[in-house]
């Protein structure tokens, strides 16, 4: 959680209460009790400062996931590429959907569809990546994830890396969470984050059909080898 509220208002109180005190004293006026006001009131400032942090981490998350919300994306975006361009790095955007979501959440029901959600947020933080990639909750259980990469072949690594499945347990069954991906690359494809995420929905609903085609082969040849 960031400490710019907190911060700035502390130091608003204390630079006031100087100035205060100052004018105070050089009217010849002491007072302990005023001191000591003014004092607290630079804690208190703390204080409310604070909460205005928590309003503000809590407004740029997700209450379901703790990924980021989609509506501080853009921000993000640019402070992202704002460091590659002067790290002559790139920036990956990947999108990420999650593969029967509606199946297991009818089946499950939509608790057990929340907490996996959870998970996913969870196991697409936890990529291998410096500094650390920023997950975003595009919409439903659909995720963008942002990484700063050197290389190209980084960018496949990681991809492969999301790709990996997850178990999830719930109501005493084991369901085995797949996801689909497609990426795109700052600057390679474009400039404007709702290009790029664009251009990776779109490589992402490819992937999703090939896995899909895929499938529907294993299990032909699978009928076909029983027929024979």
């Amino acid at each position: 959680m960031k400490y710019s509220g907190r911060l700035w208002l502390a130091l608003l109180s204390f630079n006031a209460t100087v100035a205060l005190n100052v004018y105070v004293f050089a009217q010849g006026i002491s007072s302990l009790a005023f001191l000591f006001i003014s004092n607290m009131w630079v804690l208190v400032s703390w204080q409310i400062g604070k909460y205005i942090d928590k309003l503000n981490y809590e407004l740029d998350r997700d209450a379901l996931t703790n990924a980021y919300s989609r509506k501080v994306a853009a921000p993000i975006y640019r402070k992202l590429t704002r460091k590659a361009v002067k790290a002559k790095k790139m920036v990956a955007i990947f999108f990420v959907d999650v593969d029967h979501f509606k199946m297991i959440n009818d089946r499950f029901g939509h608790k057990a569809g929340d907490l996996l959600l959870q998970k996913v947020a969870v196991h697409l933080s936890r990529l291998p990546s410096d500094p650390p990639a920023t997950v975003i909750r595009w919409g439903g259980d659909e995720f963008v994830v942002m990484v700063l990469c050197q290389t190209e072949e980084e960018i496949a690594q990681i991809n492969r890396k999301l790709l990996t499945n997850m178990d999830y347990v719930s109501s005493q069954h084991t369901v085995t969470i797949s996801i689909s991906t497609g990426y795109s690359i700052f600057p390679h494809h474009g400039n404007e984050l709702e290009q790029l995420v664009e251009f990776a929905d779109t490589q992402m609903l490819w992937a999703k059909r090939f896995k899909k085609l895929e499938q529907s082969d294993r299990f032909y040849l699978r009928g076909e080898r029983n027929v024979r």
